[in-house]
């Protein structure tokens, strides 16, 4: 509805995305680090970083736009009031949370199937030598 207020329609999804950014960042850096040499940790570290930007800017995320956009202001058409505005809007960010979920879905899936064995790691205690 377009009468919404800052509390609700800005805020609180703002805190959801920052809470779940936030929970997501820290495992997907240990599992993309988990194993590699000290050595090699700062490589590894460049290389998941490049990742993430080069696949957020330049990979299905830009298709991504396009789609919900497309969807957005198809709803959204010809006349564009604030309240048609709005509609396609919420049509676009509802799409986008669907999708969020079943991206999260699959990645639940795929860790838990992957069994990756751990035991071997060692971590390294403060002033003893490896």
């Amino acid at each position: 509805m377009s009468g919404g207020t800052f509390a609700t329609d800005v805020l609180g999804p703002s805190v959801v995305a920052g809470v779940g950014f936030g929970l997501c960042l820290g495992p997907v850096v240990a599992t993309a680090t988990a194993g590699v040499a000290s050595h090699e940790a700062g490589t590894a570290s460049a290389l998941l970083n490049s990742s993430r930007q080069l696949g957020a800017s330049l990979g299905l995320a830009s298709l991504g736009l396009a789609a919900l956009g497309t969807a957005a202001q198809h709803r959204t058409g010809e006349p564009a009031t604030p309240g048609a505005l709005n509609d396609g809007y919420a049509l676009g960010l509802a799409l986008s949370a669907a999708l969020l979920v079943a991206a999260a879905l699959v990645a639940l899936t795929v860790l838990r199937g992957s069994g990756a064995d751990t035991s071997s790691l060692r971590v390294k205690e403060p002033g003893s030598a490896v």
